[in-house]
């Protein structure tokens, strides 16, 4: 079996629960030092969702199962000459040499006992201020529902940083 295969494999089982690329070449954009990868459900289903972590910023894209397969397809070897893929079950690892060539291992679980990755696509931030409190609401940061304006989005999250460096 191919690295990609067993990618599709454990995707489609259920037990994906991260794969990595590491070790840029120069086909690389500029900056790009890696890629994680991870399933992700999204309101059409369930997703591949790739961030690609350049020096300064991180990008996340999400592709269909076939389109996430043909983008480490065209990566593997081209753009980065390594790959880790980690399942409950076994750990695969694809390194290519200097002719190309890959290499594909298998070694025992590295997380053994961890469950696929929560494959929640928006998370709820941790804030220590309830927004529905009624005194941002007279300050003119929420509406009278407890939602955040538009235009004090700015404002909300100064607070926030404030309050979280008291403690």
């Amino acid at each position: 079996m191919t690295f990609l295969s067993h990618f599709r494999q454990a995707f489609q089982s259920g037990t994906l629960l991260k794969c990595t690329l590491a070790r840029p070449t120069a086909a690389v954009p500029e900056g790009l030092k890696n890629v994680y990868i991870r399933p992700v459900t999204l309101k059409k289903g369930l997703h591949v969702g790739f961030t690609f972590r350049y020096k300064t910023r991180d990008e996340v894209k999400n592709f269909t199962l076939d389109q996430a397969v043909s983008q480490l397809e065209n990566m593997l070897g081209a753009q980065f000459l390594q790959a880790d893929l980690l399942t409950p079950e076994r750990d695969y690892s694809v390194v290519y040499d200097k002719s190309g060539t890959p290499k594909l291992t298998e070694k025992k679980p590295s997380q053994p006992q961890a469950t696929a990755a929560p494959a929640a696509h928006d998370r709820q931030k941790n804030r220590l201020l309830d927004p529905s409190s009624p005194w941002l609401h007279l300050l003119g940061i929420t509406s009278a529902k407890g939602e955040i304006l538009a235009a004090s989005q700015d404002k909300w999250k100064q607070i926030n940083i404030a309050k979280s460096n008291w403690f």
